[in-house]
């Protein structure tokens, strides 16, 4: 049935579960690892992090006030001189805000202009993940799930971008389901990358789990396939079309409706749907295998769910 056949595929795509940083003082953090100079003063809901990266500095500026949130990311290069800058604000307290962000990140993107060039959007993109990577290893617990939240949407407008100037078309982003389930930071679906072998390997290494149509589909795809990746947007398509995908998100948008007709892969409480939760359900079951068989030793702690159990 291809309402219970689509999550365990989904759900490996999952990162870090985001709740609201903490409002308790804490002392200073100074480390140092890898020439990662890090430093960040934190208390009422502040954080202010500044990190060295391949000579660049990034300085995060993070205020938490009851769920309102608002950020700033500046970039510097190995002479001080700044050569980018944004600005970011989200309302955790909001009806359906995760929704909201999609058309904020187009716009953030869109408004970007040409002041540089695709090289330099390259660049910021990658040392973006690596930033990312270093505050969620040096960071830990509930405190700071909401900072990490909002990093995440400084990267996406960044890779929306990048990808715009790459294949010479309008910035475009299809929201990652997981972000709306808690599985993992605001993405978009092309922007997720995967080694075609290592999702062919779980498919054919568990094939009670993919004997639907639709996982046969995409097994044939990764077998015939000349490239060494594909995107979470390839994937997605295989169990349902982008343009029901996106009709329910708008249909949730709009009205909160729970109803049936409007959920493609069937209710958040729904018997295959990874979890049980309001509203429709976006991943369904062999989307959440290939999750489990990706991160079977919970590496990397950025990718894999924060509770998460080796094997």
């Amino acid at each position: 049935m291809k309402i219970l056949k689509i999550v365990k595929l989904l759900v490996f795509t999952g990162a870090l579960i985001f709740v609201s940083c903490s409002n308790e003082a804490t002392d200073e953090i100074t480390t140092t690892e890898n020439n990662i100079e890090l430093y960040a003063k934190t208390g009422s809901g502040n954080q202010n992090i500044v990190e060295k990266i391949n000579g660049y500095n990034f300085i995060y500026s993070f205020n938490n006030s009851k769920g309102s949130i608002q950020t700033s990311l500046q970039v510097f290069d190995s002479n001080d001189v700044e050569i980018y800058e944004s600005q970011y604000n989200f309302d955790q307290n909001l009806k359906h805000y995760k929704l909201e962000q999609l058309d904020e990140v187009l716009n953030k993107a869109n408004s970007l202009g040409n002041s540089l060039q695709l090289a330099d959007y390259q660049n910021l993109s990658s040392l973006t993940n690596e930033f990312i990577k270093r505050i969620t290893s040096n960071y830990k617990g509930n405190d700071y799930e909401s900072l990490f939240e909002s990093v995440f949407f400084h990267s996406s407008i960044l890779n929306v971008k990048k990808r715009s100037l790459e294949q010479n078309s309008a910035c475009e982003c299809t929201l990652h389901p997981g972000y709306l389930l808690n599985k993992n930071g605001f993405m978009c679906q092309e922007d997720f990358v995967m080694q075609v072998s290592e999702v062919k390997t779980i498919i054919e290494n568990s094939p009670s789990e993919f004997s639907d149509n639709e996982s046969q589909s995409l097994l044939n795809f990764l077998t015939n396939t000349t490239e060494q990746t594909f995107n979470f947007k390839e994937l997605y398509s295989k169990y349902v079309s982008i343009e029901d995908y996106n009709a329910s998100l708008e249909n949730l948008r709009n009205s909160g409706s729970n109803t049936q007709s409007r959920c493609w892969l069937g209710l958040g409480s729904s018997h295959g749907c990874c979890g049980n939760y309001d509203g429709c359900c976006y991943y369904v079951n062999p989307i959440c295998h290939i999750h489990d068989a990706m991160c079977s030793d919970c590496s990397p702690r950025w990718f894999c769910l924060s509770g998460c159990v080796p094997d």
